[in-house]
């Protein structure tokens, strides 16, 4: 065995057991439900550790979105104003 501790690696967990991970969350303070994901448990596992977990290269985050404004959602005008202003011509004839 080598002197140094081995690093705590994604893929090393990836490879593990639902249930060793379970454990491996659990001794370390954890509590994953028992219908959690195993890369929920995985990233509960670095979070436990104070790692932050680099995001996958093929997950490239998604191009932001910009929020809708209600220039997006405006309905159109209806017509209701210009049917009153046609019934007042038709009164002042």
């Amino acid at each position: 065995m080598s002197d140094q501790p081995q690093a705590l690696e994604r893929s090393a967990l990836e490879r593990k057991d639902r249930s060793e991970l379970m454990t491996i969350a659990t001794a370390m303070g954890g509590k994953p439900g028992s219908r959690t994901k195993k890369a929920d448990i995985i990233d509960m596992i670095f979070e436990l550790a104070g790692i932050t977990p680099a995001a996958p290269a093929d997950d490239a985050p998604a191009a932001e979105v910009p929020e809708q404004t209600m220039l997006d959602t405006e309905v159109p005008a209806t017509d209701a104003p210009a049917a009153d202003d046609a019934a007042a011509e038709a009164t002042a004839e």
